[in-house]
């Protein structure tokens, strides 16, 4: 499938290896191809680039090199790689893909794949930006791009050796401050909440503040999440909608998703009479009832959605906007748990693990503000060792 042949340099006395090898296309034949190394390159990287032709050869169903425009290559795209694609992944995908106004296909779909320049995509991305679409926006965008290259480039539909789409200069993102509720307005805000929200918002809210959880994690939880002897809710999954708009459980992005949060008493008692009203609900429904084993879930045991979640909480602080300032759910909860942990001193390394962040630089970078009050504390702390004490 793949051999070494070994060819005079034109411009020396030296000899240079060609790795001739074949690829397999859709229909059943084979195309053959090469690549001719430098002269005094390693043997060891020829062989591996002759071994990984190999085995890519093995694996490949097959590919198109007749003309492909990158319209037909994303859906070619979407039918490969669709198994490797999260949820929320693909579906974003499809909707960037195929938006009328703003969609790949509408601007670079009728480009041959292997006609594709940086140039092409830089006007895709300066006309995103004309159209007063965000930075992020526009990066995840052009980022949806970088990866359909990238296989296309996997798959030998085209022959640059680079991703043309990272030569792409993007807007810069602007770092917008973290909202988040002051120690004080946490105690308002759940004083709120026992006062005249229901169970399940009471609960909700609370395990906002008190986890740090996501509300699509917070979504996903299970009565088998909870260990009441140890007190801790074990986050494993996530609740997210697909291209269906159907809801499904998904696994976090990263290990570091996957965590042990410690529960307070306050949180175990809330969580133990969630679990016994799921409890007798199911007596009560009987047949009827369907087990789902979420915490949140309506009287008949079906998953209470995210969406509900969001509007319920929305329209409870709505109505209360005379005692507290309104945030967004993931603001009241997660960024107010994480400010409140750091201008309490907690070790950067304990929240990044509580919060689910791959790494510290995340969670610094994230909630950077936070780290005033510490900081402060820290410069009179200081000042004291510099002023002379009197006699």
């Amino acid at each position: 499938m793949a051999h070494i042949v070994w060819i005079q340099n034109k411009n020396s006395s030296e000899k240079q290896a060609k790795v001739v090898y074949e690829i397999k296309t859709l229909d059943g034949s084979r195309k053959r191809k090469s690549k001719t190394f430098p002269t005094k390159t390693p043997i060891r990287e020829i062989n591996k680039f002759k071994r990984e032709m190999e085995s890519m050869y093995e694996e490949s169903e097959g590919v198109e090199c007749s003309k492909q425009t990158v319209s037909q290559f994303l859906d070619v795209y979407f039918n490969t790689y669709e198994n490797t694609l999260s949820p929320t992944t693909y579906k974003n995908y499809h909707q960037m893909a195929n938006a009328n106004e703003h969609g790949i296909r509408k601007h670079l779909g009728e480009i041959d794949i292997k006609k594709l320049k940086t140039i092409h995509v830089q006007k895709y991305a300066n006309y995103l930006v004309s159209e007063g679409l965000s930075a992020k926006t526009v990066k995840n965008h052009i980022m949806m791009v970088h990866a359909v290259y990238d296989k296309a480039m996997k798959l030998h539909m085209v022959s640059s050796k680079y991703n043309i789409v990272s030569g792409v200069e993007l807007p810069k993102i602007k770092k917008t401050q973290i909202k988040s509720y002051s120690e004080e307005e946490v105690k308002k805000l759940l004083e709120i909440a026992r006062r005249d929200a229901n169970e399940m918002m009471y609960l909700e809210i609370l395990l906002a503040v008190g986890t740090g959880c996501r509300r699509a994690e917070l979504a996903a939880i299970q009565i088998e999440s909870i260990d009441f002897e140890k007190k801790i809710l074990h986050i494993t999954q996530s609740k997210v909608r697909n291209i269906n708009g159907e809801e499904v459980l998904k696994a976090p992005k990263t290990s570091a998703g996957v965590r042990d949060i410690p529960l307070g008493e306050e949180l175990i008692k809330a969580l133990k009479c969630a679990v016994r009203r799921y409890n007798e609900n199911k007596l009560r429904y009987g047949k009827e009832f369907v087990d789902s084993r979420f915490i949140f879930s309506n009287e008949n045991g079906t998953p209470r959605k995210t969406s509900t979640m969001t509007s319920s909480y929305k329209k409870f602080m709505k109505a209360h906007e005379d005692e507290i300032r309104y945030l967004p759910l993931h603001s009241a909860g997660r960024h107010s748990f994480a400010s409140i942990a750091i201008a309490q001193g907690t070790d950067i390394k304990a929240v990044q693990e509580l919060l689910g962040h791959s790494d510290a630089t995340t969670t610094l970078n994230t909630y950077a503000n936070s780290y005033t009050k510490v900081k402060v504390a820290y410069a009179s702390k200081l000042n004291e060792l510099f002023v002379a004490k009197e006699a």
